[in-house]
């Protein structure tokens, strides 16, 4: 988990890791829906997505009370798709996503108890104009779950607690 714990300073930490997500079905806010609710509206149904996205994080701490992360992600999409025709294809996309920066702010760590404030941005450097052929157009651009980023800047704010026993931590 980035942004979980604090590091001393002078100590950097470097983190890779891989995530692969698969995910079917269709949503309509909460409500399952099936593709012939999907083809009232549009031409093509989503039947499913594949996700992998290779991380890498550096941490570093300039002091005791702040630590400075960065971290950027190289993802590949797949999505498999049905036309109101039965005619099925696939789209897909890859590249590098968005870029995380941020820090954690000490601001209690005694009597095995330890907050810490997480503040950050994500920038917004991931692709947002990816393009795939489809059966209904060449070189289409692809839905959102496809692009590379979110084409706006986030800023995020939290708060990590984490408490502690002899025999459990929390």
């Amino acid at each position: 988990v980035m942004g979980d714990h604090m590091h001393h300073k002078g100590e950097w930490m470097v983190s890779a890791r891989f995530m692969p997500m698969t995910m079917s079905g269709c949503l309509s806010g909460t409500e399952e829906i099936d593709n012939d609710r999907i083809y009232d509206k549009f031409m093509a149904a989503p039947q499913s997505m594949e996700m992998t996205m290779s991380m890498v994080g550096v941490m570093y701490a300039p002091t005791d009370y702040i630590t400075l992360m960065a971290m950027g992600n190289y993802l590949t999409n797949s999505m498999e798709l049905r036309t109101g025709m039965g005619m099925e294809f696939t789209t897909a996309s890859g590249g590098f996503g968005d870029l995380n920066i941020g820090g954690l702010v000490k601001i209690l760590n005694q009597n095995r108890n330890a907050l810490h404030a997480n503040v950050g941005v994500s920038i917004p450097t991931g692709n947002i104009d990816q393009r795939d052929d489809t059966p209904m157009m060449m070189n289409a651009q692809l839905a959102y779950p496809m692009q590379l980023g979110s084409g706006t800047w986030d800023p995020y704010l939290g708060l990590t607690y984490l408490g502690q026993s002899d025999f459990l931590s929390w």
